[in-house]
C-alpha cells in the first residue's frame, strides 16, 4: 500500500503512456493523470477533446489494466 502511494502522479503517467501506445493505440502526450481519491492503485487520464482512460497499477508502477473511460 504505501508503495503503490508513493508514485507520483508524473510516474504513472510516464508508465502508462508506453502501455497505452501499444495496447490502445492512444498516445497519452498532453494528457493529465490523477490519482483516484477513494480507490488505491486507479489513475484518471483526461486530455480536453481527447478520450479519458482509466488504469489499475501494481506496486510496481505497471499498468495491468488500462481502458476507455465511460
Amino acid at each position: 500500500y504505501k508503495k503503490m502511494k508513493s508514485y507520483s502522479e508524473a510516474q504513472l503517467l510516464q508508465n502508462a503512456a508506453r502501455q497505452s501506445k501499444e495496447l490502445l493505440k492512444v498516445d497519452l502526450t498532453g494528457y493529465k493523470a490523477k490519482l483516484d481519491p477513494k480507490l488505491t492503485a486507479v489513475v484518471h487520464f483526461t486530455k480536453s477533446g481527447s478520450p479519458s482512460l482509466v488504469g489499475s497499477f501494481n506496486s510496481k508502477g505497471q499498468f495491468y489494466e488500462l481502458e476507455f473511460k465511460e
